[in-house]
């Protein structure tokens, strides 16, 4: 584990914190993140990300410090912590990484500010709804 960043998992490892064990503020971000879906979630230091990058298992969402993942509906390969979600009370998220001066309060405004940017219809897709199907 790094001296700067802790990463929790769900029953912990050599590497990385189980959730249980964590801060209830962070327990309660787990809780919020594995609710909205995400399988992985990171918060950096310094390095800003910003937009969609999308992998042969993931897809990526960023904003500022914050960077969140989903796995995609039909993955090119499988994730290897797939099946193990469902034998916990934690169906999405497998793994929070957060500086040790992690602000909470800023996770969750990017969070909503990504949730804002890719869950709402952009112009371009509302205008494409109103034209009439092309067989």
């Amino acid at each position: 584990m790094s001296n700067n960043f802790t990463t929790y998992t769900i029953q912990g490892s050599n590497t990385t914190k189980c959730i249980y064990g964590a801060p209830l503020s962070v327990i309660n971000l787990y809780r919020y993140l594995d609710n909205k879906g995400y399988n992985i979630a990171k918060v950096r230091n310094t390095k800003v990300r910003y937009g969609k990058t999308v992998g042969n298992c993931m897809t990526g969402f960023h904003f500022g410090l914050v960077s969140v993942y989903k796995e995609n509906a039909k993955p090119k390969k499988q994730t290897s912590f797939g099946n193990t979600l469902q034998l916990t009370e934690y169906n999405n998220l497998s793994i929070l990484r957060l500086p040790r001066n992690v602000d909470i309060e800023y996770v969750l405004r990017a969070i909503d500010k990504l949730e804002d940017k890719y869950t709402q219809p952009s112009f371009l897709d509302r205008i494409r709804s109103w034209l009439p199907q092309v067989a």
